[in-house]
């Protein structure tokens, strides 16, 4: 049985988010081509975060321990280079849309990475300060 992510889960998971604004991405792995896990460490506590934007199965969950490393792509380069050791400065949703936007910064460096969970348009990029895809 395929449970939908609609807009009030990813509301939902969000706000459980929340503890973890201010949290250090310690790693970022792929453990398959369709989706990330981050690995983030705050007072409150270490969470894996995975995002998932596999057409059938996209979500954003946290999830309870940790997967290991299995694909390798640009995406993973570009987030492990700019992601890691960095905070989470914000998580929210795009109005009440099916779009998470997480904003990190490192310095006076941010990167944000959108996270689209949408079905068969789900999708996720990071992009730079200036808006440009990475």
């Amino acid at each position: 049985m395929r449970i939908p992510f609609d807009s009030l889960t990813l509301n939902a998971v969000l706000a459980e988010l929340q503890a973890f604004v201010g949290a250090r991405v310690q790693r970022v792995l792929q453990p398959d081509p369709d989706s990330l896990v981050l690995e983030l460490y705050s007072p409150a506590g270490m969470g894996w975060l995975l995002i998932c934007w596999r057409p059938a199965y996209a979500r954003l969950p946290f999830v309870t321990k940790r997967p290991s490393q299995g694909a390798k792509s640009n995406l993973l380069e570009a987030c492990r280079s700019r992601l890691e050791d960095t905070r989470l400065e914000s998580a929210h949703q795009v109005g009440f849309d099916r779009i998470a936007e997480l904003r990190f910064s490192r310095g006076g460096e941010t990167h944000t990475l959108i996270v689209e969970p949408m079905g068969k348009h789900a999708n996720a990029m990071l992009i730079d300060a200036r808006g440009k895809i990475l």
